[in-house]
């Protein structure tokens, strides 16, 4: 029994279940309240971790698992208020990032690095240890991170995008070859990229949603004991993340700073692989000791581990 290691996810019940078998293998479960449950589940390696997932202005009514040409698909329904109005939404989740990096964007070009030794969050930029494989003519098109969105290939020179009538009257991000644009409103089916010009470029543009990933606390065992109830402080973190960029990091939600990243000339942000130092994390005091890794920008981040130094008053 699965939902065993996840119990306060369920605590409405389930309404419907469904299961994913490729590119990953995941069991889908939309609950009573609205939500949709997941759990990445790898039962010969004996991996299994639930998550919870949230969309905005709206709940999961309904969902369906069907093959599609390289990968499962997960298609939903989504009973959302757009602009005081309720609407069914049908939408598509799109393939988990990261196995398609060359997929990000193509202006490579321009850049060049000259602090590379310099890794450490606390010096204010990430420099990417390797800038190869993902800059393609591609330009971003697998990089997709918002709800109820649609994607354009822009050709002509233009300052409007359209096409967003479902969208009318909310507040919708674009991601345009991987340079984040907004907050804007849609007004009329359609927003305005202020003094910016579009010609050959992809944007996404939809709602965007915020990522919240909050470790479990640590405890230790000790010559004398355990550091279970013992004071404690965070002081730094190391985390192994793959093709990502522009995150938060803190304590709590509340009390968090920004990882930087390079960007290029044209202002996307260089995908990083590899380890991401910070030696001055904003840990405060407390029996917690809590990691929270926030993304609220419609960005990749894919992150593989977390090794934390923490500092216990015994």
């Amino acid at each position: 029994e699965i939902t065993l290691w996840a119990e306060h996810l369920f605590k409405y019940g389930i309404k419907e279940i469904h299961y994913q078998d490729k590119p990953i293998p995941i069991i889908w479960a939309i609950m009573n309240s609205g939500e949709l449950c997941g759990c990445t589940y790898l039962r010969r390696q004996e991996v299994a971790g639930w998550y919870k997932l949230a969309t905005p202005y709206g709940i999961f009514d309904s969902a369906a698992v069907i093959p599609g040409s390289k990968h499962d698909q997960l298609w939903v329904s989504v009973l959302r208020q757009i602009d005081g109005t309720n609407v069914r939404h049908i939408e598509k989740f799109m393939p988990v990032f990261g196995t398609e990096l060359d997929d990000w964007l193509d202006n490579a070009t321009d850049l060049f690095v000259d602090n590379a030794a310099d890794s450490d969050f606390s010096q204010g930029y990430y420099v990417p240890y390797d800038v190869i494989d993902i800059f393609t003519n591609t330009k971003g098109k697998s990089g997709y991170f918002l709800d109820a969105g649609i994607t354009l290939d822009i050709i002509n020179p233009t300052t409007t995008i359209s096409g967003l009538w479902h969208l009318n009257g909310m507040s919708v991000y674009a991601l345009v070859d991987g340079v984040v644009k907004g907050p804007h409103t849609v007004s009329n089916g359609k927003i305005t990229l202020a003094a910016s010009t579009l010609a050959n470029a992809v944007v996404h543009v939809g709602l965007a949603y915020k990522g919240v990933l909050k470790m479990a606390r640590v405890d230790i065992i000790l010559d004398d004991g355990t550091t279970k109830g013992s004071v404690r402080i965070v002081k730094s973190i190391k985390a192994q993340i793959y093709g990502s960029a522009l995150f938060k990091f803190g304590d709590s939600e509340s009390n968090v700073k920004s990882a930087k990243f390079l960007q290029s000339d044209s202002g996307s942000y260089i995908l990083f692989t590899g380890d991401a130092i910070d030696s001055n994390f904003p840990g405060r005091h407390g029996r917690q000791g809590d990691i929270v890794i926030v993304q609220d920008t419609p960005l990749p981040l894919i992150i593989q581990s977390i090794v934390q130094e923490l500092e216990v008053s015994t």
